[in-house]
């Protein structure tokens, strides 16, 4: 495989996250996109030399079979995802989601933010994992998947509400740190940091609306992602300690991504 070959292949693998050899209805497929997957078609069993440069940026190929997941009679899909044996490069980290939820004007710290993040990352995992008793190995179940805005506002809510309320506020510190985050915040400044969530979430390939209905659901790629890296999905953002929120947020519950 040539270095113009593997840089076509890396660069639509980043910025689709998955490549499909196969037409999807609702999906586009660019040009750029076909000419990858003819390459990795062409080239099937002898990529080690794109294999050995995505490790170099933190991440690896793996390869479904679009009858196993349900989406095609026959086929395959590119999905790249984080190797959890490499750490990622800068540009591949969760900065862009950190950055999002710093509130600026209340001069918040990354820590804050941390906590942010971890907290909605449980609370949409919620949506996508627990409701349907799902495990992060379903990966197929990414398309019937489902959460919209005012589901997660609504959830987010009701979790800071009981925090407020609850009867032993915590008192170790790490876990005094994440209970204040949460509920020294106005109900309208909840309101527009879960929109700059949700927001982010459609941004970095999370999240994608559901062909032709209203509503959306988890992307493949973010399913394969979760299967392979849940704790540094949800660990990387852990600056005030993951096991911190997670006794705060659900604390008679164990480490889960079905939290």
């Amino acid at each position: 495989m040539t270095a113009e070959e593997i840089g076509l292949i890396f660069n639509q693998l980043v910025s689709r996250r998955a490549l499909y050899s196969f037409a999807l209805t609702g999906r586009r497929r660019l040009q750029e996109e076909k000419d990858a997957v003819d390459i990795l078609e062409h080239q099937y069993g002898r990529t080690s030399d794109l294999e050995d440069f995505l490790r170099t940026q933190g991440l690896r190929m793996q390869v479904l079979d679009a009858s196993a997941i349900g989406l095609a009679n026959t086929g395959r899909i590119y999905v790249a995802v984080r190797d959890p044996l490499q750490q990622a490069p800068e540009h591949l980290e969760t900065s862009a989601l950190l950055m999002e939820l710093i509130d600026e004007r209340r001069s918040e710290t990354s820590n804050a933010a941390a906590v942010w993040a971890t907290f909605f990352l449980l609370t949409l995992f919620y949506f996508l994992y627990t409701i349907d008793n799902r495990p992060i190995e379903a990966i197929s179940a990414f398309k019937d998947s489902s959460v919209d805005l005012e589901q997660l506002l609504e959830e987010a809510q009701r979790r800071v509400e009981q925090l407020r309320v609850r009867a032993e506020p915590a008192t170790e510190p790490h876990q005094k740190f994440v209970h204040d985050v949460l509920t020294n915040l106005s109900d309208g400044a909840l309101e527009n940091r879960t929109k700059v969530f949700f927001s982010s979430m459609l941004n970095l390939g999370v999240l994608e609306p559901i062909p032709g209905v209203e509503g959306y659901r988890q992307t493949l790629w973010s399913a394969v992602d979760v299967a392979t890296n849940f704790r540094r999905h949800a660990g990387s953002l852990e600056v005030a300690g993951l096991e911190a929120v997670l006794s705060v947020v659900t604390p008679e519950t164990e480490v889960s991504p079905a939290q």
